[in-house]
């Protein structure tokens, strides 16, 4: 589907309202909720277990259990290359439980009318469907929002722990981010299913 961002008019679209695994493109619904609650960029937050927990099975990470990272490189970790291991660590630092957080995104989903979204899981592993159409408005929110869409435009982004045990580059996935073309902002989201 492509839809006007100013007006939110279809330009085009085929299978738009066919139902498919969004994969880790559900953190643009996590991302609207942390925004939402405040999430505070200057912070540092500490991965422990119950975020290595909610990120297993999905890609490899690079955020050690215990080690303390700033709020900010931790959304750039979400964000560019969807590490798992992130949106239950930010949801602990706006007082949000893993349960808190997935109830608030598909709220938000709800509340942007995005009726053929249906959230399982706050990371995108498993379980997560919606449609094209859904999927375009939510980047459209997300695009509104000048850190999100600061942070989708963002290329390469280097991440480092507090005490500097881990180092090192996230990569944007978005494959348009790296031609000639200006975006706005974009997510990507993979799994066998998706």
């Amino acid at each position: 589907i492509a839809i006007d961002v100013a007006t939110g008019d279809v330009v085009f679209a085929r299978r738009a309202d066919e139902v498919r695994p969004i994969a880790s493109m559900t953190k643009l619904f996590a991302a609207l909720v942390l925004r939402a609650h405040k999430l505070d960029l200057s912070r540092s937050t500490t991965i422990n277990h119950d975020d290595a927990v909610a990120g297993a099975g999905g890609a490899s990470t690079m955020l050690l259990e215990g080690q303390r990272f700033k709020n900010s490189d931790l959304l750039y970790a979400m964000m560019l290359s969807s590490d798992n291991r992130t949106p239950t660590a930010l949801a602990r630092s706006v007082g949000l439980t893993p349960d808190d957080l997935l109830v608030a995104m598909r709220t938000r989903a709800a509340d942007l009318g995005l009726s053929s979204t249906k959230l399982a899981d706050v990371t995108g592993i498993s379980g997560n469907a919606s449609t094209a159409r859904d999927m375009a408005l939510a980047l459209r929110e997300a695009i509104r929002d000048p850190v999100l869409r600061a942070y989708m435009t963002t290329k390469r982004a280097h991440v480092a722990s507090e005490s500097n045990v881990v180092s090192g580059d996230y990569t944007s996935t978005v494959p348009a981010l790296w031609t000639k073309h200006q975006i706005l902002g974009g997510k990507t989201g993979w799994t066998e299913d998706a």
